[in-house]
């Protein structure tokens, strides 16, 4: 394969890299075969048989490369087409030894060539330099440049110099030769630094087996040089549990370089020994070059996996449907346009995807058109698809384009340019523009639930397991479903402290000192005005009937008058108690009617919820009959029977009391009243004088009598004294009011707990993730925590409240403060502390607390205009600015303490961090508002752990977000203003292009990249 094609456009992709396979070429070996070419056809056909993800082979064949030579020519010929790479190792034994006894073993030290070298300069600028010396007796000496040969006579030169009884050696003259062959690591290490041909192109590993045997308390000193000294470790594990078995104890020792699973393959595939063709464990993420194995050890965290298969390459697999895989940006089929905006192909990393390009080169552009594509609701956020920029009407150009979006399951998404989404579909990816993060973090209106609310809220809801959502589609819908119930008992409860409130407030007004001070002067002016009325009895007329010298005839007449008299006095005595008959058969039939309609509103409440329980789809498919559940009898024929005998009652009553009706009481006695005054025009100025006085005394005695009145007559002396008898035991009764309100308002933050429980149900998950979460603990500092938390209380409460007026909350920023302190001092999670914080209220409102000691002030001068006292009780005790809120704390401040960058930061990491959706993210230049620190310290962390979970595309041109987060892809942007086109490179950050366009556009070229680089020498002890 050219070299050239090496380099992936879809950036850095996991492939497995065995590193250490031996061929048939090997000094030993077992692969299957009697002949040599039988060997290495066995050899060809087990690693053309390979699994599509290896693709990259470090032939190691010892001391010699002609197996490598073999391997290259015959993928020259055709053969070996599955793999990418293969690289030239050559595995030395260095003069230091490991274990102890009888089982000593020598340090390997293998030197990984650069594929891009011929193997003549590694034979003559490496292995012709690898001469050694040996000095076998005081006769023989040995020493030559490496070949074949000269090892096979080192072999026989060693047994000709054997003592006696020493000679039997195992195997020929070459492997005794090569057995025995060892090397100054110093020396290997000097040869490779010093050669200009190899110094930029070789890597060194060691075989960690061996160099395990080491033994710390020999050669501390030397065991820790050789590995920090070396670029990667070799290991040949069974299985993982033996490869992390290994990590771990290298881990321990403080030893971090990359330790590589490799096969050692000495046999076929199809054997059950450990070293055989095919058993490696190990993925790089790079491309499959030389510049990719140099850029993966840089950072082995993020690119080295050892397992089956690879976490991000296990997700596509699982989730292909939310991973895009290319994109296109061309033409639109109908297109009559004739710019070339766009042309674009490009694969896309299923990783960090990183967009960089200078200011105006396409990097939001491209941004805008894939969040499009995959019908993000955000379009009125974008940057370049704008009615003021590629959109304008005028130039019509983004009618000409279409954007295609394929996904890893071969559906495709795709969007003309001058469409938004279809609101109809599902949107396919989570697009974070940046004007979107601005407006978000820069909200200023002060609702109770912000546009940043929410954005928290959808990734909360990510963590609710999907048995517990109950088909709703938000965090917000499925609590309003969960506390709909809890909310009509709250209103219920609110209702019933209405009632309590008013009764409060009316004997609030009964207790006031004025109050009292007002029935006294009443009850003594209505008995100096009975002591006035004793005083103007009518003065006495004597009866002319006693004198015997009157007329008989008047006598007669003055008789029947007085006789008239007895009966309309019976009459209305009569009349009087139909009259109060009357008024208690009313109330009666008041009081059974509101019993009546009481029970008719619970009959329709109850009809109401049968027929809202039979048209509930969710109740009929649990198959729930409401009749089953609920039996309710309704009797109310005694009511009935009892209003209807009070309604004949009152017409009878009312009928009596009828004077215009014929034979009724109030008609007799006003028959009897005009009898009366026609008798008495016929009697003489004697007898008139006297019945006159007679009419007056009565007129007298009913005026003192009303005077003085009783209990039940409010305004006579004894309604009077009764009313003020009452007030004394007001205090009692308001004590039972006040109980009965406190009851009432625990009853009702009773509710509101039930519904924080509910919210810490739903909020639980997330909850638990964070306290889980290492990241989220120790870097971040995050606290969630479901709370009643205060909103709006001071804007409502001086509502109410004027500031004008001297008392606790007089002066608009003094009264203000008075009430941000009892906030702040009101424990508003428990009933108790709730209960205090009002109570601390209404004492601040009927005292002035300014002045010490405080000074009663009147409640009612406080209120506005317009505002009484019961509808400020009703606001304080119905608790409608308590509400369940999730806090969330970063770094031990609230949202509301954050600044926007720090919002900000915070939206992100929830969206990094936190959101466990699996659809891709789109982030438009989040660093912008962050200081480097943090983007740092925080964002790149997040990043770092974000891009396992899911496909992530961030436009920057911060290179702590693309090289530090170490990007899987750069997609670079360049925008030809001249020709009116944007064009797109994509690659790996090893790739020699892409690392030069990543110095250029992040660094402001190499140049400025170099001088910054002097400049930030700075010394290891600052």
């Amino acid at each position: 394969m050219p070299k050239d094609l090496k380099n992936d456009p879809k950036g850095s992709m996991f492939r497995k890299w065995d590193l250490h396979i031996h061929t048939p070429d090997s000094l030993v070996h077992n692969f299957s075969g009697k002949t040599s070419e039988e060997q290495w056809e066995s050899w060809l056909a087990d690693v053309e048989r390979l699994p599509p993800e290896v693709a990259v082979l470090g032939i190691n064949d010892y001391l010699f490369i002609d197996g490598y030579e073999r391997v290259i020519r015959e993928k020259a010929a055709g053969r070996l087409a599955n793999i990418t790479t293969v690289f030239p190792v050559i595995e030395l034994r260095i003069r230091m030894f490991g274990g102890s006894g009888s089982s000593f073993s020598r340090i390997n030290l293998h030197v990984i060539f650069d594929d891009n070298l011929d193997p003549r300069l590694i034979r003559e600028q490496f292995l012709s330099q690898l001469a050694t010396k040996f000095q076998l007796d005081q006769k023989v000496s040995w020493s030559g440049v490496l070949t074949k040969d000269s090892l096979a006579d080192l072999g026989q030169a060693l047994i000709e110099t054997a003592p006696p009884g020493k000679q039997k050696m195992g195997g020929g003259d070459l492997a005794r030769g090569f057995a025995n062959l060892t090397f100054d690591d110093q020396t290997i290490r000097g040869i490779l630094q010093d050669n200009s041909y190899l110094s930029e192109h070789y890597l060194i590993g060691l075989g960690k087996t061996e160099w395990d045997e080491l033994r710390w308390d020999q050669a501390a000193a030397d065991k820790r040089h050789c590995a920090n000294t070396s670029d990667l470790l070799f290991i040949a594990s069974e299985n993982e549990a033996r490869y992390f078995s290994a990590r771990q104890k290298l881990d321990h020792e403080a030893i971090t370089i990359p330790l590589f699973d490799c096969s050692d393959a000495h046999h076929n595939a199809g054997t059950a020994q450990k070293d055989r063709i095919g058993n490696c464990l190990t993925w790089v993420k790079a491309d499959p070059t030389f510049a990719g194995l140099r850029f993966a050890l840089k950072t082995p965290w993020n690119r080295l996996y050892i397992g089956a298969t690879p976490p991000i390459d296990r997700r596509v697999a699982e989730h292909p449907s939310q991973t895009m895989s290319a994109l296109s940006i061309k033409k639109s089929p109908v297109s009559s346009g004739a710019g070339h905006w766009f042309d674009a192909e490009m694969p896309l990393n299923p990783g960090l995807v990183a967009i960089i390009g200078n200011k105006g080169s396409g990097k939001s552009a491209l941004a805008d058109i894939v969040g499009l594509a995959a019908n993000t609701s955000r379009n009125e956020y974008f940057s370049f698809l704008t009615t003021t920029k590629f959109r304008n009407h005028q130039t019509g150009r983004a009618k000409d384009y279409e954007a295609r979006v394929v996904w890893a399951d071969g559906a495709v998404s795709k969007a003309n340019l001058d469409r938004n989404n279809d609101s109809a579909l599902p949107e396919g990816l989570n697009y974070l523009p940046q004007r979107f993060l601005e407006t978000l973090c820069n909200d200023t209106t002060g609702a109770a639930r912000t546009p940043f609310d929410e954005e928290l809220e959808s990734v909360i809801f990510s963590h609710v397991p999907e048995e517990d959502r109950l088909g709703k589609q938000s965090l917000s819908e499925l609590i309003l479903y969960k506390t709909q119930l809890i909310g009509e008992k709250q209103d219920r409860l609110r209702q019933e402290l209405k009632v309590l409130t008013r009764k409060l407030a009316t004997i609030d007004e009964r207790l006031q000192p004025a109050h009292r001070q007002k029935l006294v002067a009443l009850l003594e002016q209505a008995k100096t005005q009975l002591l006035l009325l004793k005083g103007q009895e009518p003065k006495t007329v004597a009866d002319p009937a006693s004198d015997p010298l009157q007329h008989g005839a008047q006598q007669a007449l003055s008789q029947e008058i007085q006789v008239l008299l007895g009966e309309q006095q019976e009459l209305v005595r009569t009349l009087t108690l139909h009259q109060s008959r009357r008024i208690q058969a009313t109330k009666s039939a008041s009081i059974l009617e509101r019993a009546q309609r009481t029970i008719d509103n619970f009959s329709e409440y109850v009809t109401n919820l049968k027929r809202e329980f039979a048209s509930d789809n969710e109740f009929q498919a649990e198959q729930l009959s409401i009749d089953d559940l609920i039996a309710i009898s309704v009797d109310t024929s005694t009511i009935e029977t009892r209003h209807a005998v009070l309604k004949e009652q009152i017409a009878a009553l009312t009928l009596d009391l009828d004077p215009a009706s014929p034979q009724t009481a109030a008609n007799h006695a006003a028959e009897i009243e005009a009898r009366i005054e026609t008798l008495k025009t016929k009697l003489d100025l004697p007898f008139q004088e006297h019945h006159a006085y007679l009419a007056a005394h009565d007129a007298w005695q009913k005026r003192t009598q009303a005077l003085i009145g009783s209990p039940h007559e409010p305004e006579s002396i004894d309604g009077l004294g009764h009313q003020i008898a009452l007030l004394d035991l007001l205090p009692n009764e308001q004590e039972q009011v006040i109980e009965s309100i406190k009851t009432k308002i625990g009853q009702l933050h009773d509710a509101l707990s039930e519904h924080v429980s509910e919210y810490r149900c739903l909020y639980g998950s997330v909850e638990q993730f964070i306290a889980r979460h290492e990241l989220a603990q120790r870097k971040l500092q995050l606290h969630f925590d479901v709370r009643i938390n205060v909103h709006a209380f001071q804007v409502k409460f001086f509502e109410y409240i004027s500031q004008g007026v001297t008392g606790s909350f007089y002066g608009v920023e003094e009264g203000r403060a008075v009430v941000e302190r009892l906030l702040d001092m009101a424990e508003f999670q428990t009933k108790d502390g709730t209960i205090a914080f009002i109570q601390q209220v209404i004492d601040h409102l009927q005292q002035d607390c300014r002045q010490s000691p405080p000074v009663p002030v009147a409640l009612d001068r406080q209120l506005r205009q317009e505002r009484t006292k019961q509808e400020l009780f009703e606001f304080l005790f119905g608790l409608e600015y308590l509400r369940p809120k999730f806090v969330l704390q970063w770094a031990k401040r609230s949202i509301s303490q954050l600044s926007p960058g720090e919002k900000g930061a915070l939206l992100l990491v929830f969206y990094l961090l936190i959101d466990k959706r699996a659809s891709p993210l789109i982030i438009d230049q989040p660093e912008d508002n962050l200081d480097n620190e943090t983007v740092y310290g925080v964002l790149v962390p997040a990043i770092a752990e974000a891009r396992s979970r899911r496909q992530i595309l961030l436009v920057t041109h911060n290179p702590n977000l693309a090289v530090a987060a170490d990007a899987d892809q750069i997609i670079r942007a360049r925008h030809d203003k001249v020709a009116g086109k944007i064009t797109y490179v994509t690659g790996g950050l090893e790739h020699p292009t892409i690392a030069g366009a990543v110095i250029d556009v992040l660094e402001g070229t190499r140049p400025a990249f170099s001088i910054r680089e002097q400049k930030y020498l700075i010394p290891t002890s600052v």
